[in-house]
């Protein structure tokens, strides 16, 4: 499936909201505040973009959209996107598409 790879699928989209809402609000971490690109591109994750189309919709290179998501997932202290996704959800950095 060419260019697939990065893509949420909408089950796992569930089971992560699911886990979010149903979390401690005193177990939330504290992370270093994201800049506005990195919330971008985070939205744009949980969006369903992969990599190569969040770099395309905002004119910049593959590898400067994978160093925000390092970036991102460094700042967060986790090493996947879920994790990532997870904590972003619980904390209202990112919302559902409208």
């Amino acid at each position: 499936m060419a260019g697939a790879k990065g893509l949420l699928c909408p089950r796992l989209r569930v089971i992560i909201t699911y886990f979010i809402r149903s979390a401690d609000p005193s177990s939330m971490m504290k992370h270093q505040p994201l800049t506005p690109r990195e919330r971008e591109v985070l939205q744009l994750v949980w969006e369903g973009l992969s990599t190569r189309d969040i770099a395309k919709k905002l004119g910049r290179s593959y590898n400067t959209i994978a160093m925000y998501r390092q970036q991102i997932r460094g700042k967060f202290g986790v090493t996947t996107t879920a994790a990532v996704l997870k904590i972003a959800l619980r904390e209202g950095i990112i919302t559902e598409k409208k």
